[in-house]
């Protein structure tokens, strides 16, 4: 096995719970198709390193001990599609070569469904790697088509990796691009945010949905042991949960009242927000996001004080 090492310019941001990784393999199927290249980036010694580990003479065997062990200390697991790719690959030649399972799957983030659930907030076209990276402006030096090099390179004996090799740049790119990804996706998220105490987690918008008399405004709700109050006695207000997502349908003419008619709410209507050819701007809806929730969150907690 060949071991590529390379420090990098210094990350704050990086913790040494976390590692990202990138794997290149000869082709799509794990059980017809190896991994050659695996790549890492990882803070070791207060540096921040990427590692590759190159398949030699054909044996997948030491590499992916290599890469297991690397991977099972770790809290965090960064990957752009490792649920759908990376991790298969990975799970079967464990399985293949009867190796343990030392890696921690339950680990993993898989940025392109946790990016692509926001795809509406973002304006995304589609949920292209390219797509995303370019909203985010996250510019490569170089596009190599890594496909070509590893149908026309036989990783044999007589084969000797360098580190200017197509398969090896390609590989240094997707891992370079993932750590901005990361951090740029994080900072976004930032700026979408807002922390409600009562709640005891973040919640971030992730799709809207305006009609004449109604709006329905969707949030990702962070993972929390709290129990979210819900109110099932407002008119003019439906509130619901589905998976981690917490939706506020309301009532965008009269005000959100409570069963004794009594206004706890203020007229919510999307002209009083946003006038310009009815063009949806995000920190207005932000706004009248949070304004919604306030409410909830100060009638919920009355409710809950005098237990309607």
């Amino acid at each position: 096995m060949k071991l590529f090492k390379m420090v990098l310019p210094h990350t704050g941001s990086l913790s040494e719970d976390d590692i990202f990784l990138d794997i290149e393999t000869n082709g799509l199927f794990p059980n017809r198709h190896k991994i050659i290249v695996c790549g890492l980036i990882k803070k070791e010694q207060k540096e921040t390193v990427l590692l590759q580990y190159c398949i030699d003479n054909d044996n997948e065997r030491e590499l992916i001990e290599n890469i297991s062990d690397e991977l099972s200390t770790k809290k965090n697991i960064y990957t752009f599609h490792g649920n759908i790719f990376e991790f298969p690959f990975l799970k079967y030649k464990q399985k293949k070569l009867l190796l343990p399972n030392q890696i921690p799957y339950d680990k993993a983030h898989d940025l392109s469904p946790a990016i692509s659930s926001f795809r509406h907030i973002l304006n995304l076209p589609d949920y292209r790697r390219s797509t995303i990276e370019n909203h985010f402006q996250i510019r490569r030096v170089e596009q190599i088509d890594v496909h070509e090099w590893t149908s026309k390179n036989e990783i044999s004996e007589e084969f000797q990796w360098t580190e200017d090799a197509p398969v090896l740049r390609h590989n240094r790119s997707e891992l370079l691009s993932l750590l901005k990804l990361k951090s740029a996706f994080e900072n976004w998220k930032k700026s979408m945010a807002f922390y409600f105490p009562a709640f005891g987690c973040n919640m971030y918008l992730s799709n809207y949905n305006f009609s004449k008399n109604t709006a329905s405004i969707m949030f990702l709700i962070e993972k929390t042991e709290n129990k979210i109050p819900l109110i099932s006695f407002c008119d003019g207000l439906d509130i619901s949960f589905k998976d981690d997502i917490l939706i506020l349908k309301f009532d965008t003419i009269s005000g959100t009242t409570n069963k004794n008619n009594t206004v706890i709410s203020p007229v919510i209507s999307p002209s009083r927000y946003f006038k310009k050819n009815h063009m949806v701007n995000i920190d207005n809806l932000l706004s009248v996001s949070k304004e919604i929730l306030l409410h909830l969150l100060n009638f919920s907690n009355l409710a809950y004080k005098i237990k309607i």
